[in-house]
């Protein structure tokens, strides 16, 4: 029994978070949002561009984290969850178990256009994957949008013939 106490002492305590990628119909448009300024709401990130992103509660599903987040904080409930973009982990702020950060980024898609952003947020826009590219300035978000852009073009949605790489069978 001691063996199992001392097992379970070196298990992880870290928080979970969900990132959401909104896209906009069957379109190119995805949703950015602009952190509020660090006196404002938080230091973390503070006047970037991001995609949205939050934390789990305890005994909160996945998914309901997920529906909970975008409502909280851009006031959106018409969501489809597509799929699992990308697994990410980092600290938020020091190296330590209170700022580890583990999450899933998820492919959104919805019909909504109107935006009700929370105090976490200050503006926000709907562009495309490429100018979403030059907004965000942080490398982990950048990953997401980029994943998302290579996936569209793989399944050849939302794009011109121009910008499709036609396969055949």
């Amino acid at each position: 029994m001691k063996e199992k106490v001392d097992e379970m002492d070196n298990v992880g305590k870290f928080m979970f978070g969900v990132g959401a990628l909104i896209q906009y119909k069957d379109t190119d448009e995805i949703l950015v949002i602009k952190r509020a300024p660090a006196e404002q709401y938080t230091t973390f990130n503070d006047e970037k561009w991001e995609l949205l992103y939050g934390r789990k509660a305890q005994n909160e599903e996945i998914e309901e984290t997920l529906v909970r987040e975008i409502r909280e904080e851009v006031g959106m409930s018409d969501i489809a969850i597509l799929r699992a973009i990308r697994i990410w982990h980092f600290y938020r702020g020091e190296r330590k178990s209170e700022n580890e950060l583990i999450g899933v980024t998820f492919w959104c898609r919805t019909n909504e256009r109107e935006v009700s952003l929370s105090l976490e947020h200050t503006d926000y826009k709907w562009v495309n994957s490429a100018d979403a590219l030059k907004l965000i300035s942080v490398d982990g978000i950048k990953k997401d949008v980029e994943i998302f852009r290579d996936k569209k073009k793989e399944l050849g949605i939302g794009f011109s013939p121009i910008d499709r790489n036609y396969r055949y069978l």
